[in-house]
């Protein structure tokens, strides 16, 4: 059973019929029909960086860190903030937890 937890900032934004799930401080993006599906999407996206990198003895998700603060800036703004836990299980064998802290923008 894996033990690690994965923390991470997510800016979601509603575009046209589409809502787009941006990791804060990751290179990862994600789109779906409802906020909760683009989160799952963008939480898939990162599970699968991170199952790769752990399998190449690579620090996860080190090399996918951004450099961008326009998103930490829109982060910080917003007045709404919530964190959610998603079990391991969720995603596949050998998972780590992730909790998402979210806000829309």
């Amino acid at each position: 059973m894996n033990t690690d937890t994965i923390e991470f900032r997510v800016i979601i934004i509603k575009h046209n019929s589409n809502w787009i799930a941006r990791a804060v401080d990751y290179t990862f993006i994600a789109q779906g029909l409802s906020p909760d599906s683009a989160i799952d999407c963008l939480v898939g996206c990162i599970g699968a960086q991170y199952s790769y990198d752990k399998s190449k003895n690579i620090e996860p998700l080190s090399k996918h860190k951004t450099k961008e603060k326009i998103f930490s800036s829109l982060f910080e703004k917003a007045k709404n903030k919530y964190k959610a836990q998603i079990p391991p299980e969720d995603f596949y064998n050998d998972a780590p937890s992730f909790i998402p802290q979210l806000a829309y923008a």
